[in-house]
């Protein structure tokens, strides 16, 4: 339930934070009152906010409280945003400045850049941690086979071919039985 007082107090937060109202909805429900949606956030905000804390749809009876509901969840969402962007990346600002700045699509396009390179520094580094571990491996089981060789004097060379040809599919001519050839 959001008083007036409180109503007034979420319009004066969105106000300083300048809030994006765009990314917020509220639509009459068909059972009478209201439902307010939110849209996703711009990246996942763990762990300033936890997935299962992001708003996604809420219903409200009155007006009241459908604003207070969308200014709430607006607040919530943008500025988990802005700080999990910002905190570390951002040198000079205050918490006031970090959380009340809008995002600009420069900073934007700048952390998920930064976020699918990290990804894929990682994806590297289990393919090179694969490779050394079968280099490794490899390396091992040859240490062991030119140990047995140079214990046992094993050699390396392949098993000698037999004295016979090998089968051929062309046929070939029975020899005759009175010694004579033609």
């Amino acid at each position: 339930m959001f008083d007036l007082k409180r109503l007034e107090q979420l319009r004066h937060e969105a106000e300083l934070n300048n809030i994006d109202f765009s990314r917020g909805h509220i639509r009459e429900s068909q059972g009478g009152g209201y439902t307010v949606t939110f849209d996703k956030p711009l990246f996942d905000c763990s762990p300033v906010l936890a997935h299962d804390d992001v708003p996604t749809e809420r219903d409200a009876r009155t007006a009241g409280n459908a604003e207070g509901e969308l200014l709430s969840g607006l607040l919530l969402i943008q500025r988990a945003e802005r700080q999990k962007l910002r905190i570390g990346r951002c040198f000079g600002l205050s918490g006031d400045q970090i959380s009340r700045r809008p995002l600009t699509a420069a900073e934007v396009d700048e952390y998920l850049a930064d976020l699918a390179h990290r990804k894929q520094v990682s994806k590297l580094q289990k393919e090179l941690a694969q490779v050394l571990e079968s280099n490794a491996a490899s390396a091992a089981n040859t240490a062991g086979a030119d140990s047995l060789k140079d214990r046992y004097g094993l050699s390396g060379k392949a098993a000698p071919k037999s004295s016979k040809s090998s089968p051929s599919a062309k046929p070939q001519r029975a020899p005759s039985r009175s010694g004579v050839k033609s």
